[in-house]
């Protein structure tokens, strides 16, 4: 049988783990967004932030549902809400860090919003699925792996992500000879020399 605290150094290992081995931008599969659009019947826009949102809520969820196996249990009401109140943050902070560190950059901190809220609402679940045993921890740890095996697989190439940054720096370069205000998309629209 392994120990507490072998199991609790798995789930922190395996929580930098899983946001190491994600992507920096965690973005739904293009298959993801189909099959969300065929199966809603909505259009592209609404079935691919609904892909981006359940992709988000699952992958943070289950970082904070696997997050509380790392923890000691607290007997008093107090010590769990605090746990509760503080393993969210401490996930995301982590997130943000490690983000920051692949994209060379801070991101932008109001895209937490969601991953915040699915930690929290993991967190509650993992603190009381806890409490009847610890069988539920291969359950989170292949959901978190299975989410980020597949946001990790089916993220675009490095070629794409290379052409796409390209053709942006070349957009970037040519702005300060556009015209200002709503005349400006028009003009760029209009350039066909941007081609990667």
């Amino acid at each position: 049988m392994v120990s507490r605290a072998a199991t609790q150094a798995i789930a922190a290992g395996l929580v930098l783990l899983a946001l190491a081995a994600s992507p920096a931008s965690l973005l739904p599969p293009h298959r993801l967004a189909e099959a969300v659009q065929s199966m809603l019947g909505v259009n592209w826009k609404s079935a691919y932030l609904i892909a981006a949102l359940s992709v988000q809520v699952l992958f943070y969820g289950s970082l904070g549902a696997l997050a509380t196996l790392a923890l000691n249990r607290r007997h008093t009401l107090r010590g769990q809400l605090l746990q509760a109140a503080v393993v969210p943050w401490v996930v995301v902070g982590l997130a943000v860090l490690v983000r920051s560190i692949k994209l060379g950059h801070l991101p932008v901190l109001a895209n937490a919003v969601v991953p915040v809220i699915a930690c929290l609402a993991g967190v509650g679940l993992g603190l009381a699925l806890r409490y009847r045993g610890q069988k539920t921890a291969v359950a989170i740890t292949a959901l978190i792996a299975g989410t980020a095996l597949y946001a990790w697989l089916a993220a675009p190439s490095s070629d794409l992500a290379h052409a796409t940054e390209t053709h942006l720096r070349r957009l970037a370069a040519t702005a300060s000879g556009l015209p200002a205000g709503e005349a400006r998309f028009g003009a760029l629209v209009e350039r066909p020399r941007f081609r990667p």
